[in-house]
């Protein structure tokens, strides 16, 4: 599919505006083709050859147009929708290769004397941003720590599936207790591959600390009431000092100066609470969206992500472990408060089939888009993008066919409010 750009203007009076000036500058300024008045069978076919396929096409000259320009390979949509008997809303859809051409088709719109200011995106979009701009404003302590670059870099490591399952059961066996390496490779490994990977993630100086402690020479018991960032200044005291095995069982007055690992307590706390899923799930979502929010709150609940585009608002619930019939019921109270078009609960664990069942429920009584995915981070990337990709080819479709409901703003209550 072509690039693409979705933009929307105010009419300030439907009855002055007209759409045949409009089409007839585009097409003598940027040599575009109008083709709404076609056969339905030949736009079809012309419009595949963009990309873009329909279950059914409707159009009418007074609701909508269509110019091509074929050598360019430029395609506009020019939607006027009235929400009013006095003013509108012009939605303008593009897809384009040469950059220039859609400068000069923005320009064209933009100049247009019964509209306003051409801006990016939707209205309901627009609106909705604005809405969210306000209303989630105060980080949540997860967007506290998201906040610090040092802190995304480590989810970004931790989008690793083998790298993650090591870390965490060195957590769940060791905590943060510095161990020596080839103790951490008996202990955790199985394989080759992960001791590999212990090897690997120990000497990561963002996911480990590196220390360096006295071990006893006899029993090779370790003490950790002192520890050293510098090798040097551990033999420095080690020459100066005598030393007494901390192992009650052993004499031993000799010691040997060894490096040891442990999880540093930030990395401990961005996998523990999920954090790292959190803004994995944001990164895919602005690829999408206009606008994401990661880590905020909305009066005293905290909301993982939330995302504005692709005419929708979306609320993702993410969890790194299990997602519970209680965590479904908050997360619909939530939705409802924020007016959310798309629910999805992503998560590490299954979801029980009671819960599945509850969430069909409420999909029956409702327009809300709900949606389950589970899995490890390759299936929930994949999952993710496929689901989008969905929910921006039926978007991306309302511009050619009979779907003039979902652009029509529902919270519109008055005309200051519109312009």
């Amino acid at each position: 599919m072509l690039k693409h750009y979705i933009g929307h203007a105010t009419v300030k009076n439907v009855k002055e505006f007209d759409i045949d000036l409009l089409v007839k500058n585009l097409s003598e300024n940027v040599k575009l083709r109008p083709i709404i008045k076609e056969k339905n069978d030949e736009i079809k076919k012309l419009l595949s050859s963009y990309g873009f396929t329909f279950q059914k096409l409707f159009f009418s000259p007074g609701d909508r147009e269509i110019l091509v320009d074929d050598k360019n390979k430029t395609l506009v949509c020019i939607n006027p929708i009235s929400i009013h008997p006095r003013y509108g809303i012009l939605e303008v859809f593009i897809a384009y290769e040469n950059k220039m051409i859609l400068e000069n088709i923005i320009k064209i719109i933009k100049e247009d004397p019964s509209t306003g200011e051409l801006k990016e995106g939707t209205y309901i979009e627009t609106k909705k941003i604005s809405q969210y701009d306000k209303e989630l404003k105060k980080l949540s302590p997860h967007g506290k720590i998201l906040r610090d670059e040092n802190n995304v870099n480590l989810c970004k490591k931790l989008y690793d599936d083998k790298i993650r399952k090591l870390i965490r059961n060195i957590i769940s066996n060791f905590e943060d207790l510095p161990l020596p390496l080839d103790l951490i490779k008996t202990e955790i490994a199985k394989t080759t591959e992960e001791k590999k990977i212990v090897e690997k993630i120990c000497n990561d100086q963002d996911l480990f600390e590196k220390k360096y402690v006295f071990v006893c020479k006899k029993c090779g018991y370790p003490s950790f009431h002192i520890s050293f960032r510098d090798k040097e200044a551990a033999e420095k005291l080690l020459a100066s000092s005598s030393f007494n095995c901390p192992n009650s069982e052993c004499d031993s007055d000799e010691a040997t100066i060894k490096e040891v690992f442990g999880v540093k307590r930030n990395v401990i706390k961005i996998l523990t609470q999920g954090i790292w899923l959190e803004y994995m799930i944001g990164e895919i979502l602005n690829k999408e969206m206009r606008k994401v929010w990661i880590g905020v709150m909305h009066d005293n609940d905290e909301l993982d992500v939330v995302g504005v585009g692709l005419n929708k608002s979306i609320l993702v619930e993410c969890k790194d472990g299990s997602f519970g019939q209680n965590d479904l019921y908050s997360l619909m109270i939530q939705a409802g408060d924020i007016h959310a078009d798309v629910v999805l609960i992503v998560t590490t664990q299954p979801v029980h089939s009671n819960v599945k069942a509850t969430l069909d429920k409420y999909k029956e009584k409702g327009r809300r888009i709900m949606k389950i995915i589970e899995g490890d981070s390759t299936k929930i990337k994949n999952e993710l993008n496929k689901f989008l990709s969905n929910l921006k080819e039926k978007f991306i479709n309302t511009f050619f066919t009979w779907e003039r409901g979902r652009f029509i703003p529902d919270f519109l209550e008055s005309e200051e409010e519109f312009f």
